[in-house]
């Protein structure tokens, strides 16, 4: 959208695609600077002459009227049509930048462009000096006024419970998870067995296992199966407590294990394995 205005009695107007607003990284804080870049055309496009030109810049708390916050006015050298500038450099940008702001922009005695332009997000990285809340940031130099982080109390100093070393893979020991793993027991048609673990607790995530010999060969999981009489023809866990899992093997067959060509083979007794991740 173009923006016109008079400047010593000949037509201008600053293109909006030029607007680029971004915070730059001079000093160790947020600066309290914001870059403006432009481009003077006269009317039928062309840049204007290079020279210099008294534009000042207003920053508003809405698109139109609203209320006039901060001001300044800079002499802008301008090549080939182009200008930069840097908003703050002559009157401290002291605005918090916790809302949103316009920028009016004049040039030498004409009135205001309009409309505004919205300052993008980038100009609030100022913000960040004060920031509210940082529950995921990647670093922080200090943290001497916080209350809380992410929900923890920042005042207080933590201590660890214990330390747990990777191995040379980088694999967590298996004592950071409370797992229990029976091994290989033998189950015949009709059969059950009880195993014992001390995990303490009924929520766990449970895989029950089935091979053919105690090498886990022809190993697979093993999913509950109906005849059309009704009755369990496969195994399953058929009870879970605190301390125990009972297993119980089919009337008919122990396991029906899928082969990779589609077929599937029956078994009337094997080898199975409970394994089990405590969740609490």
């Amino acid at each position: 959208m173009n923006r016109l205005f008079k400047l010593f009695g000949r037509c201008f107007f600053i293109c909006a695609v030029a607007c680029v607003l971004w915070a730059n990284s001079i000093y160790a804080e947020a600066p309290h600077l914001i870059n403006y870049q432009g481009k003077l055309t006269d009317s039928e496009g062309t840049a204007v002459s290079d020279g210099t030109y008294e534009i000042t810049f207003r920053i508003y708390d809405a698109l139109s009227e609203g209320n006039f916050l901060w001001e300044e006015v800079q002499t802008v050298t301008v090549e080939k049509g182009l200008f930069n500038v840097l908003l703050g450099g002559v009157n401290d940008l002291d605005l918090p930048f916790d809302t949103g702001y316009w920028l009016g922009i004049k040039v030498g005695d004409d009135s205001e462009m309009a409309p505004r332009q919205r300052i993008t997000s980038v100009g609030y990285a100022i913000r960040a000096e004060t920031a509210d809340t940082a529950v995921n940031a990647t670093t922080a130099d200090s943290a001497a006024d916080a209350d809380t982080v992410d929900g923890f109390d920042a005042n207080s100093t933590p201590t660890a419970d214990s330390i747990l070393v990777a191995d040379s893979q980088g694999k967590l020991p298996a004592s950071a998870l409370k797992s229990y793993d029976s091994g290989w027991f033998y189950l015949s048609t009709r059969q059950s067995a009880t195993k014992v673990h001390n995990l303490g607790t009924t929520k766990l995530i449970v895989v029950l296992y089935f091979a053919t010999d105690t090498n886990g060969s022809n190993m697979s999981i093993v999913h509950t199966e109906y005849s059309t009489g009704g009755g369990a023809v496969g195994t399953q866990i058929c009870d879970v407590t605190l301390t125990t899992f009972s297993v119980r093997a089919g009337l008919r067959k122990v396991a029906t294990v899928m082969k990779t060509d589609g077929g599937d083979i029956a078994y009337d007794n094997g080898y199975f394995r409970v394994v089990a991740i405590a969740l609490e």
